[in-house]
């Protein structure tokens, strides 16, 4: 048996959805990019390091193992531009490669392969002419290692996100 009390608190809590609410469209827009955003988590960022210090890879790995990151290593130049074939969201470059500089294998990325639409970051102790240089060359952006991994994160997403 239900008091009386209970029954008239029970009636007023319930609130009928109005439709033509103008809230409604906004909740409909907000609710849609929240589903979107949950589809973009789903998918990992595939992403090429190039690192030939065995310590640096393993630090750039740490720092991007997460659901979002699904990442490969190459130690060279040369290995780099062979894996690159695979198709790579983005490419993490150190600047110092045995066999040929970052440098080197961004220009050949860019002018030889064509592909201007792969975020390439210069990941390196950078001073501020080698910044400029890198960029010239045709980085996206370059950070210093090892980078935060709060900092290498935002500014592997936005690039992604851009391309």
């Amino acid at each position: 048996m239900i008091l009386p009390q209970a029954k008239k608190l029970r009636k007023n809590s319930y609130l009928p959805i109005n439709f033509d609410d103008p809230y409604q469209d906004k909740m409909q827009i907000f609710l849609r990019e929240i589903k979107s955003e949950s589809k973009k988590s789903i998918t990992p960022i595939k992403i090429l390091i190039v690192e030939d210090t065995e310590i640096c890879q393993k630090i750039a790995l740490l720092t991007l193992t997460q659901p979002d990151y699904v990442a490969d290593i190459a130690i060279s130049g040369k290995e780099a531009l062979a894996k690159y074939s695979q198709g790579y969201d983005v490419i993490l470059l150190d600047l110092g490669l045995p066999d040929m500089s970052g440098i080197d294998v961004c220009k050949h990325i860019r002018k030889k392969i064509g592909d201007t639409r792969t975020p390439i970051i210069a990941y390196s102790t950078i001073s501020d002419t080698l910044h400029k240089e890198c960029l010239t060359a045709g980085f996206s952006e370059t950070l210093m290692k090892p980078a935060e991994k709060k900092v290498l994160d935002k500014v592997i997403k936005t690039l992604v996100i851009k391309k």
